[in-house]
């Protein structure tokens, strides 16, 4: 079968979704299809180009290429569903939040631009609805689009990229926190966490590109900056390495759509620090079993790293319980692949 799989790309830009996209299309290849990525350069500002970046993929032609049918196109993530194919399959990353849950906080820019989100919302009804089938990358995802767009989807989970890389490990030295310093992954609340905790607490930020300066600057303003080691991570076997030898996982995203962080963490048999604001990851940690979910505030943070860092044999029976959870969950390829296939 000849499939295009297709999602919107941020020039210079690599996270979560691109990494989940080449997989998708390394295993599909694996099992006999031949498949090609669709990328088209995705701009979201100034708000017009967001409905200019969605024309752009309602106007591809993708039902052939060169006299060749193409038989099916995987979308992910606006605004790359709204391509038009006789057979089109939504994998949904997610939708632009910024015009949905994430509208009149502080975490979206579109907050003076209306007609733009009604546009959103406009063509999301339309191009979600002609899709032959929706997925939903976590049961948040699936919620949004149940409470905005009263649309159903059914969650399919999506495997770790490079899951394999992930292992155990007897360290247990250091707080790990391996995420963008991007402000909805809320890094700000581990670094206002740090002057609560005992001073022989390591804390390791682990982005693979720090980027933001502004968590730096935090961490000085807050005298705690020689506490913390930044580290950029230049590759998926040196984060894994970093997750085998870290005490657990700091992961407190506001709303995170899914989050391979917990399910990281979980295969690296490491219990994680999450709230209950944060959406995807509460679906996976489990309270007090498989690490801590707690109110979005620095002081009960600190409380749960400190009670892991002086009941280490605690944490890691948190993290052989995730461990558990995960190998118990069936998240892998064969699974997703025949779901999204409709074998």
């Amino acid at each position: 079968m000849r499939i295009a799989v297709c999602r919107p790309q941020v020039p210079f830009i690599s996270g979560g979704a691109e990494l989940l996209c080449d997989e998708l299309v390394t295993h599909l290849r694996q099992i006999g299809n031949e498949v090609d990525l669709v990328a088209v350069p995705f701009k979201w500002y100034p708000p017009s180009k967001l409905l200019l970046n969605a024309f752009t993929w309602r106007s591809l032609d993708l039902s052939e290429v060169n006299g060749e049918a193409i038989d099916l196109v995987i979308a992910t993530k606006y605004p790359s569903y709204t391509i038009k194919h006789p057979k089109k399959i939504v994998w949904l990353f997610h939708q632009h939040r910024q015009a949905y849950d994430l509208l009149g906080t502080n975490y979206s820019d579109l907050n003076n631009a209306s007609d733009v989100c009604q546009a959103i919302r406009d063509i999301d009804e339309v191009s979600l609805r002609e899709s032959e089938k929706v997925f939903a990358i976590s049961r948040t995802v699936a919620d949004r689009l149940r409470r905005f767009n009263a649309l159903e989807a059914e969650v399919l989970y999506p495997p770790v990229p490079n899951g394999e890389l992930f292992h155990e490990g007897a360290g247990q030295d250091f707080v790990l926190c391996p995420t963008t310093f991007d402000t909805l992954k809320r890094v700000d609340l581990l670094v206002k966490a740090i002057p609560y905790l005992n001073e022989n607490v390591r804390v390791i930020l682990a982005p693979f590109k720090i980027g933001n300066d502004g968590i730096q600057e935090l961490a000085r303003q807050l005298g705690v900056a020689a506490r913390i080691q930044f580290l950029e991570v230049s590759s998926r076997k040196r984060l894994a390495d970093l997750y085998a030898d870290s005490l657990c996982v700091y992961y407190c995203p506001y709303q995170e759509d899914y989050g391979f962080v917990t399910l990281e963490a979980f295969l690296s048999s490491k219990p994680v620090i999450t709230t209950i604001d944060a959406g995807g990851p509460t679906e996976f940690v489990k309270d007090g079993k498989t690490g801590f979910v707690v109110d979005p505030e620095p002081r009960k943070i600190a409380e749960k790293i400190e009670e892991l860092w002086n009941h280490k044999d605690e944490a890691e029976k948190m993290g052989t319980y995730g461990r558990q959870l995960i190998d118990n969950c069936e998240i892998n390829w064969n699974s997703a692949l025949r779901r999204l296939l409709g074998d």
